[in-house]
């Protein structure tokens, strides 16, 4: 065993807030002179490229659905026998106990749970949603750790699938690194190039982040202020949401951009962000938008903005859902910022070095 070495596991590194915190955890351990290897089913997606040179990349070259998968995870497994292994995502976290059964080397295991899967599995109408309690009640128990990203998951997880509440560790997502806190340019969108305030958003365009309610709220601002509106991200509900906008007569001052490079650079130069999901795991963009000193608003969904904005002193949270409260929340903040100071102290809690202490704590605690 090379009791150096930890290894993280994703399938990929496709630009989610998953693939985004296992990056921030490698590149702070080889900063902590650690041997890390970050092992990818697929290497591929935007998040490449900010993986440290240091950080050893092995890529299976395989489908994450492909069940050859397993039989990689284990040759990968005997070859390197790292000491400790970390994985996040239902199906991964399944995908690796799974392979360390068959492995039957001595390997800390560590499962991060980043969804409230009972909830998923009710709101999200898929035969792949619906499967993840029962996976995860095959296979978690052989986890040396388990970990939920927020206490909303924690309670989640145990209710879900009967884990004992004393076996699952609640640590945040490692979110604050020094690039998050470095000055960075105005964005190029035209929007910024006015005087008018821009609210802004951003996530997967699916049901899950409720984006439809924001434009609606928006449109209840827009009688009452001048602003524009950005909602950045891809997904399914592209055209829908356009034609949501096209049929309120917002579409001069509400734009979906899609995906963009630096998303920090909206943030800092935004009047406010808003999250205004139906659900969540945690909530990466709310401390994001924080550390970038930008004011925020969110739902009270489950799970973790709660937690993030500590029941609203950091940001005001309403219930999901409701249009008139998320406008006139957005509209009070507007004229009461909390100060960028207070904020930028509040988001550094969730910092990537004292997140990743967190988690070697785990991953080096090895009683066997």
């Amino acid at each position: 065993m090379n009791r150096e070495k930890i290894a993280l596991f994703v399938p990929n590194l496709e630009g989610g807030g998953a693939e985004r915190m296992m990056v921030n955890l490698a590149n702070t351990y080889v900063s902590k002179g650690l041997h890390v290897d970050l092992v990818l089913a697929t290497k591929c997606g935007p998040y490449v490229k900010l993986v440290d040179k240091k950080v050893n990349i092995h890529n299976l070259s395989i489908s994450f659905t492909n069940p050859l998968l397993i039989i990689r995870l284990i040759k990968y497994m005997r070859r390197e026998k790292p000491k400790a292994m970390l994985s996040a995502m239902t199906y991964p976290n399944v995908a690796l106990l799974t392979a360390h059964y068959f492995a039957r080397i001595s390997v800390q295991l560590v499962i991060s749970e980043r969804v409230t899967m009972g909830i998923q599995a009710k709101k999200i109408l898929s035969l792949k949603e619906r499967l993840k309690p029962f996976a995860a009640r095959l296979t978690y128990a052989r986890a040396d750790h388990i970990v939920a990203i927020s206490e909303g998951v924690a309670n989640n997880l145990q209710e879900t699938i009967g884990i004992p509440r004393e076996k699952i560790t609640t640590i945040y997502n490692p979110v604050v690194t020094k690039a998050l806190l470095e000055p960075h340019p105005r964005p190029e969108h035209p929007f910024f190039s006015s005087e008018r305030k821009i609210i802004l958003a951003a996530g997967r365009l699916v049901p899950q982040k409720d984006f439809s309610t924001l434009i609606r709220a928006f449109h209840k601002l827009t009688k009452k202020i001048n602003l524009y509106l950005i909602i950045l991200g891809d997904g399914p509900l592209y055209t829908e949401l356009n034609k949501q906008v096209e049929s309120l007569g917002l579409t001069q001052i509400v734009s979906l951009p899609g995906y963009v490079e630096n998303l920090f650079s909206y943030m800092q130069h935004a009047s406010i962000f808003v999250l205004s999901s139906a659900w969540e795991g945690f909530g990466n963009v709310l401390v994001e938008a924080m550390a970038c000193g930008c004011p925020v608003v969110s739902t009270d969904c489950p799970s973790g903005p709660a937690e993030i904005l500590a029941h609203g002193q950091y940001g005001p949270i309403v219930q999901p859902g409701d249009e008139n409260a998320l406008a006139n929340e957005i509209y009070n903040t507007l004229q009461r910022p909390l100060s960028s100071k207070v904020l930028r102290k509040r988001a550094c809690e969730f910092k990537a070095s004292v997140i990743a202490d967190q988690y070697l704590q785990l991953l080096l605690n090895n009683n066997s």
